[in-house]
């Protein structure tokens, strides 16, 4: 099988493109998975260059796609956000399937009833350094979206007071970089933006430390457990109770850490992800040719 993956990764250097690509790679053999990032080269393609022709979301509203080429899938990672331009070109490029990152996206009016949920995830080569001795408490790497940020920081405001010992950056920290920081703490710290299920959460866990989140009603679907995978809460006091109780219980913090980074590793990476996505991108070219 033959795929084109069009997406533009300029502008992070961790894209979940990257991870996706490589995932492909793996599956499928270099050879035989493209990566276009120029929206002209896109349009200068006819159909019949692949088997099957993959948009990942790069948040670039100005990216389209061409309508010519099928069988296609739109992978959409942003579907809890910014859903109007996303919807637009979806339906204009007219794909054959849609995919989104965040469940509650397949209840939005897409075109075509061939749509699935696959979760983003993690990758082990960049999200797992192994064991490195404790420097921190509490661990936060992430930016503020302008539209949804004002929650976000008010919860690292109040874990920062809370707890000084906090490694905090709004910095780009991509690929071992992030992962030594998140193995160094003890608690590595999760709140989302309008309730997604974000990368943070399964590199997070994958590094091996444990992870405090806030609850998602979705978790449970994906065999995440609380209290035994990571550490939920629901409220800025709930959030500062588990944190305390759990650093001053190493041994019950260190056994929900190493669980939950062994179930992410053996069902939550990007190879799983690819996977998903191959079988059901195969089942439907089928149908179509059949």
């Amino acid at each position: 099988m033959r795929l084109i993956v069009f997406s533009n990764v300029s502008l992070r250097k961790d894209s979940t493109s990257l991870y996706f690509i490589r995932a492909f790679q793996k599956l499928l053999g270099e050879s035989n998975v493209c990566h276009i990032e120029s929206l002209s080269d896109l349009q200068a393609l006819q159909g019949g260059e692949a088997d099957h022709y993959i948009k990942i979301d790069d948040g670039q509203s100005w990216q389209t796609w061409n309508p010519k080429l099928h069988p296609s899938t739109y992978y959409v990672i942003d579907s809890h956000i910014e859903t109007d331009w996303r919807l637009k070109t979806a339906k204009e490029g007219q794909f054959d399937n849609i995919f989104v990152a965040q469940k509650e996206g397949l209840s939005l009016p897409w075109h075509t009833e061939n749509k699935w949920w696959v979760p983003v995830g993690a990758e082990l080569d960049s999200h797992f350094v192994g064991a490195r001795p404790k420097k921190y408490d509490v661990c936060f790497i992430g930016n503020f979206h302008s539209g949804y940020r004002e929650a976000r920081i008010e919860y690292v405001h109040e874990l920062f007071k809370a707890f000084p010992s906090f490694y905090f950056s709004s910095n780009s920290r991509f690929f071992k970089e992030l992962a030594e920081k998140h193995a160094q703490t003890r608690i590595v710290f999760n709140k989302s933006l309008n309730g997604d299920i974000n990368m943070r959460f399964f590199e997070g866990i994958c590094s091996g430390s444990a992870l405090l989140t806030d609850r998602n009603v979705n978790l449970a679907e994906l065999g995440f457990r609380d209290g035994l995978d990571y550490i939920g809460y629901d409220s800025i006091e709930e959030m500062k109770e588990k944190a305390t109780f759990y650093l001053k219980h190493e041994d019950l913090r260190e056994r929900i850490a190493s669980d939950g980074m062994q179930f992410v590793h053996d069902n939550h990476t990007y190879d799983h992800r690819a996977k998903q996505i191959l079988e059901h991108c195969m089942i439907t070219g089928a149908k179509q040719n059949g």
